[in-house]
């Protein structure tokens, strides 16, 4: 079981009970509407916090080092342990592309 509580309010935002294995890797969003977590399958999973429901389920090509949202929670940033960093958006786990900026000509 996760519990997810809004600590300035000593409020529970979310009580995620139907986990399969314990998570390995996991993050919340700041603003506590969703959550992600890889417990140990090659697989990153989102959660909608409030509803205590999978959003989505990605399968990994390997094992998750790091997951995290960005800024304002529209995309989740994995971290691979062969080093690869994938980008997906909250909404419905598409993949997206990296934005690199150049270096220079």
């Amino acid at each position: 079981t996760i519990k997810v509580w809004n600590l300035a309010h000593a409020k529970l935002l979310a009580l995620l009970t139907n986990l399969t294995t314990e998570p390995q890797v996991l993050a919340v969003s700041a603003c506590g509407l969703f959550l992600v977590e890889n417990s140990g399958t090659m697989s990153i999973n989102c959660w909608q916090a409030p509803e205590g429901k999978v959003k989505w389920t990605i399968l990994s090509h390997t094992n998750v080092a790091e997951l995290r949202f960005s800024a304002d929670a529209s995309s989740v940033i994995a971290k691979f342990v062969d080093n690869q960093v994938q980008v997906f958006r909250t909404a419905d786990g598409t993949r997206q592309e990296l934005n690199r900026k150049s270096s220079g000509p």
